[in-house]
C-alpha cells in the first residue's frame, strides 16, 4: 500500500515514469478524461489525499504486459481500488498485481493511447480519481519529426510557442501534460541615443524562430511584450521618418533598450520605359531578410534608409503607380553593391489602354464589374549597381471597374500575353485569358463559374459530413489576390463547390473532428478535380496543456502540428490542427507515418 509518500520521494517516481504520465484524455472519438482532478500531480497547495498513476513500463510496445500503479499520499487506514481500463472505448481485462488492489496488470495487443482510471476509497476521507492515458507503440513503427505549435489566447498571458516530437506511426500517441511557458514581461524603449522611436518589433527566438511575437511601441517609443525567456533576434521597423530597420542579434528579455539607428543612405533612379524619371513609384530594398525605409519616387529618384553592404543578398522591389500600366518589378542578387547608387530601368514596354472594353457574360454586357489585369513578365526591368547588372521579373496588377454599360475606364497594361479577373458580383469570379500582344480586344468574356461534385471519405473509404473541401487559387487568381475556396462536406461526404473556370488550384482535403489527416492533389483545373477524395491515416496526438509553475490548464488555445523538414508555404500549414478545451485537453489528427 502506498500511503504517506513524501513530496520527494513522490517527485522522484513522476521523473522516474517519464512519458507514463500521460494526459487524461480516452482513446475514443470526442471522449475526455479530467486528467488533472482536485489533488493532482504538483498541486503542492493541497494537503489532502493525492491520487496519481505511474506506469511500468513507461511507455509500451505491442504485446507487453502492463504495470499500473496507484499512488496514494496522505491516505491513513485501510484503502480499496477501483479501476477501469479502456481502448477504443472497449473496455480491457486487467488481473490484480498486488494483493491490496493497488497495482494491476493488463495486456496491450493494439498500438494506440489506453485509457487508465482509478478511485480510491479510504475511511473518512475523500480521495480524487485519476484518470490517464497510456501510449502503445508497434514495433518497427516509422518515425516522424513534428513541430507542436501552441498559441495561448491573449487572456492566458502566455506567448507562442513550439516544441518538437517525436511521433511514431502505426496508433496513437499521448504527449503527457504539454507546460506552456509563461515567458516574461519583457518592458523598454526603442532609443537612438536620447531620441524615442516608435517602431513595429518583432521578437524572434533563436531556437524556434516560427514562434515570434510581434508588437508596435507607444509614440514615445516604449514597448511591453510577453516573450519566452531566451534569446531573441529583434526586427525593428521604424514608423517615423530618418531610421533605418535593422535585425538587432541576441537580444534577452531584460535588456531595456532596444537602439533605433539612422543606418545608410542608399539613392538611386527609377527610369521608366523612355528612360526618364518614373514619378511616385514606391522602392524598397532588402538585405539579408531586413526591410529598408520605404520610399516614393519624386522624378525616378529616391533614397531609402537600409543597413546596407557591399555584398549579402539584396532584392530590389519597384511598385509603379497604379495608373502607369507599368507591371511591379522584382530582383534578387548577392552580387548588388549598395554602398553605390542603384539605377533600375524598365524595358521597353509597350502599353495598351482597355478603355472602353465591354466586360461580358454569354454576351450580355456585365455593369459595374470588377476587372483585375494580371501576369507576369520575365525580363521587365533591370536593376544595376556600379559594373553589375542583373534582371528583374514582372507582376502585372491593375484594376478598374466597368460603368452601368459594362465598359472599362481607362485602363493601361503592358502589351503581353495577360489574364483579367473579373469579379460579376460578390463570389462570383470569372479569369480569362487576354492577348494585349499586338492590340486590345474589344470585349472581356466572364464565363460563368462551373460547379465541381466530389465526396469526402475516412481512410476506411467511409463517406463522412463535416469535413473540409478548399481550392487555394493558383496562377492569375493567386496574382489577383483570390483566397482560398472552402466548403464543407455534407450527409454522405458530399461536396459542391463553385470555381472559375478557368483557375488552376491546390485541393486541400481536411477534417476538423480527427476522422483521418490531410489529403493533397495540387495545381488542378476544375475539370481535374476528382470525383472522391480519401483522407489519409491518421494518427491522433493527445495532449493536455498546462500553464508551467501554475499547473492551471489553458484552454482555447490553438494547437498545431507543423512540419520540420520543409520550407516555404509548406511551413506554415498545419498538418493537424485543433483547440484546446476549458481543462485544456487537446486531440489532434497528423499523417500516421505507418510502419516499416
Amino acid at each position: 500500500m502506498n500511503r504517506s509518500m513524501s513530496r520527494a520521494m513522490r517527485a522522484a517516481m513522476t521523473r522516474s515514469a517519464g512519458l507514463a504520465i500521460v494526459v487524461g484524455l480516452a482513446a475514443c472519438g470526442g471522449s475526455e478524461f479530467n486528467p488533472m482532478p482536485d489533488s493532482s500531480v504538483g498541486n503542492d497547495a493541497n494537503v489532502g489525499c493525492t491520487v496519481f498513476l505511474t506506469f511500468d513500463p513507461p511507455m509500451g510496445v505491442v504485446g507487453n504486459q502492463i504495470r499500473a500503479i496507484a499512488n496514494v499520499i496522505n491516505a491513513s487506514g485501510v484503502l480499496s481500488y477501483t479501476w477501469e481500463i479502456r481502448y477504443e472505448n472497449a473496455l480491457v481485462a486487467f488481473q490484480p498485481a498486488q494483493a491490496d488492489n493497488s497495482q494491476v496488470m493488463f495486456a496491450a495487443p493494439d498500438a494506440g493511447v489506453y485509457s487508465v482510471f482509478v478511485a480510491v476509497d479510504a475511511p473518512g476521507q475523500s480521495c480524487p480519481t485519476d484518470q490517464l492515458g497510456y501510449t502503445v507503440a508497434t514495433p518497427n513503427s516509422n518515425s516522424m519529426q513534428v513541430r507542436l505549435r501552441v498559441t495561448p489566447p491573449a487572456n492566458a498571458s502566455a506567448p507562442p510557442q513550439e516544441k518538437l516530437y517525436l511521433i511514431n506511426g502505426g496508433g496513437g500517441t499521448s504527449l503527457n501534460s504539454v507546460p506552456v511557458d509563461p515567458g516574461v514581461l519583457a518592458t523598454g524603449n526603442v532609443r537612438a541615443g536620447t531620441t524615442e522611436v516608435p517602431a513595429y518589433l518583432r521578437f524572434i527566438p533563436l531556437g524556434v524562430r516560427d514562434a515570434y511575437v510581434e508588437t508596435f511601441t507607444t509614440s514615445a517609443g516604449a514597448f511591453s511584450a510577453r516573450v519566452l525567456n531566451v534569446a531573441h533576434d529583434v526586427l525593428v521597423v521604424p514608423t517615423i521618418p530618418g531610421f533605418a530597420p535593422r535585425l538587432v542579434t541576441n537580444w534577452f528579455p531584460g535588456t531595456t533598450l532596444i537602439a533605433a539607428t539612422a543606418g545608410t543612405a542608399v539613392s538611386g533612379f527609377v527610369a521608366g520605359p523612355g528612360g526618364g524619371g518614373l514619378d511616385g513609384a514606391k522602392v524598397q530594398i532588402t538585405v539579408d531578410g531586413i526591410p529598408s525605409t520605404l520610399a516614393t519616387t519624386t522624378n525616378g529618384n529616391f533614397t531609402v534608409r537600409s543597413i546596407a553592404s557591399a555584398n549579402g543578398e539584396a532584392i530590389v522591389d519597384v511598385t509603379p503607380p497604379p495608373a502607369s500600366g507599368l507591371p511591379r518589378i522584382s530582383a534578387t542578387s548577392s552580387a548588388l553593391n549598395l554602398t553605390t547608387a542603384v539605377q533600375v530601368q524598365y524595358a521597353n514596354l509597350t502599353l495598351r489602354d482597355l478603355a472602353g472594353v465591354t466586360v461580358r457574360r454569354v454576351a450580355t454586357a456585365v455593369p459595374n464589374a470588377q476587372v483585375i489585369v494580371v501576369g507576369t513578365l520575365a525580363n521587365a526591368a533591370t536593376v544595376t549597381t556600379g559594373a553589375t547588372t542583373v534582371p528583374a521579373s514582372g507582376i502585372v496588377r491593375v484594376a478598374a471597374t466597368a460603368n452601368a454599360s459594362g465598359q472599362l475606364p481607362a485602363l493601361r497594361a503592358p502589351a503581353a500575353p495577360l489574364f483579367a479577373v473579373t469579379t460579376v458580383a460578390a463570389g462570383d469570379l470569372a479569369v480569362t485569358g487576354i492577348d494585349l500582344t499586338a492590340g486590345v480586344p474589344s470585349q472581356i468574356d466572364a464565363p460563368a463559374m462551373t460547379t465541381v461534385t466530389s465526396q469526402i471519405k475516412k481512410p476506411d473509404l467511409t463517406p463522412i459530413a463535416e469535413a473540409v473541401f478548399e481550392a487555394v487559387p493558383l496562377g492569375p487568381l493567386a496574382l489577383a489576390g483570390v483566397g482560398a475556396i472552402r466548403v464543407a462536406s455534407r450527409a454522405g461526404g458530399a461536396v459542391t463547390i463553385a470555381l472559375p473556370a478557368g483557375g488552376r488550384y491546390d485541393v486541400r482535403v481536411s477534417d476538423p473532428l480527427g476522422r483521418g489527416a490531410v489529403e493533397l492533389a495540387p495545381n488542378l483545373a476544375p475539370s481535374a478535380i476528382a470525383s472522391s477524395y480519401t483522407l489519409k491515416p491518421a494518427l491522433r496526438v493527445l495532449g493536455q496543456l498546462q500553464l508551467q509553475g501554475a499547473g492551471s490548464p489553458v484552454g482555447n488555445a490553438t494547437v498545431q502540428i507543423m512540419c520540420t523538414e520543409c520550407s516555404g508555404l509548406d511551413r506554415s500549414r498545419p498538418l493537424g490542427e485543433t483547440a484546446s478545451t476549458s481543462s485544456g485537453a487537446f486531440d489532434v489528427a497528423m499523417p500516421d507515418p505507418g510502419t516499416q
